[in-house]
Formats: C-alpha cells, structure tokens, sequence
C-alpha cells in the first residue's frame, strides 16, 4: 500500500529531523490496535488529519480551522451517514476528534478510488476544505517533504536522503547521522518500533 509506505516514511523523517515528539508534524503508530494501524499530521495550530487503516480498507478526517466547512454538524451528519458501517472503528474513533472535521475520505479494498464526503454544503464549489494543501504531500514528490523541513524545521536536507526513507531502505547509524548528526539510531528506535520501519539486520 503506497499510502502506508508514504505516511511511514515522513513519521520517521519527522522523528529523526524532530526527536521532541511535540514539535512533530507527522507521526505514525503500527500498533494503534490488533488489526489498525494508524498516521497523522497535527500542525501545532490545531489543523490536523488522521488516516485509519483496516481490514475494512482505509480512511481520513481532516480539519483545516480556515476552511468555511470546519466543525459542521452537517458534515459530520452526511460524514456518519455516507461512510459504511465497516468503517465504524473510524466513525467513532474519540481520539480522532470526528465532529471536529473540514472532509472526510474513505476507500475500501474494493474501490478503485477514494470517496469524499459530500452534498452537505450548497456553497460555492471554490470553498477550500483544506483537503488539497494538507494531503498534498503525501502524493508529490520528495522535493515536497524537502521543501517543509526547509520551511518547517528551517534545516536543508539533501533530497537523497529524504528519497532514502520514502523508498524504505533499512536504517542505520550511517543514515539516521546524516539526517540528524545529533542522533543515533538508538536515539529513535522507540519510534522505529511504533511506525514499524525496517532496520537493517
């Protein structure tokens, strides 16, 4: 699954560049429960977005405080009736904040694409839901992730590395320190642990 491999590799990124978890954006938790596993991005001004993953397939909630759609009662209305009941995990999920919400996506492993809560607006079709900047990156390329730590962190990172981790190649010493020369990769094996990242044997 491309979106796994992706959400794991910027959770570790971010864990490296990032070891205080607070100051984190992504993050990524292989264990979330027996049969999930689960990503997230959470910008420190309460925008954020959770991906679940399940037998039932995979789905997001996403707010952008900004957009004219956040915390609507009748997104969440349309968001608890549109999403199917395979994917009640998700739909009451406390921690994920669900009422708190600008769109919602969700694709089972038969869809050959996502679905996107909606008809719950008359409004205007040029009204953002924040959707499009916040999940961008986890479709573009690596210069996209480069170009938030430059933003972000205000660190250079050479894009090689950055295309290291999201094409999977086990850590160890050599690349965790030329990510960060602060660390080792016993520094963030815990989070190596939790996004279940592979390590080189």
């Amino acid at each position: 699954n491309q979106l796994i491999l992706r959400t794991k590799a910027i959770a570790m990124l971010d864990a490296i560049l990032s070891p205080e978890w607070e100051y984190r954006y992504y993050s990524y938790n292989s264990k979330w429960s027996p049969t999930e596993e689960m990503a997230s991005m959470r910008n420190g001004s309460g925008d954020n977005w959770f991906i679940l993953f399940g037998r039932f397939g995979a789905a997001i909630k996403g707010l952008d405080r900004e957009s004219e759609y956040s915390n609507s009662d009748l997104i969440y209305a349309e968001m608890i009736s549109q999403i199917p009941d395979s994917f009640n995990s998700f739909k009451q999920e406390p921690a994920f904040s669900m009422k708190e919400a600008s769109y919602y996506f969700w694709k089972s492993d038969t869809d050959k694409k996502w679905n996107k809560v909606s008809g719950f607006s008359t409004k205007s079709k040029d009204v953002n839901d924040g959707s499009e900047d916040q999940l961008a990156i986890l479709c573009e390329p690596v210069s996209a992730y480069a170009e938030y730590v430059t933003t972000y962190y205000e660190l250079e990172v050479p894009e090689k590395l950055i295309e290291a981790i999201y094409n999977h190649e086990p850590l160890n010493d050599a690349l965790v320190m030329s990510l960060n020369s602060d660390i080792t990769m016993d520094d963030v094996l815990p989070d190596i642990v939790e996004i279940g990242y592979p390590i080189k044997k």
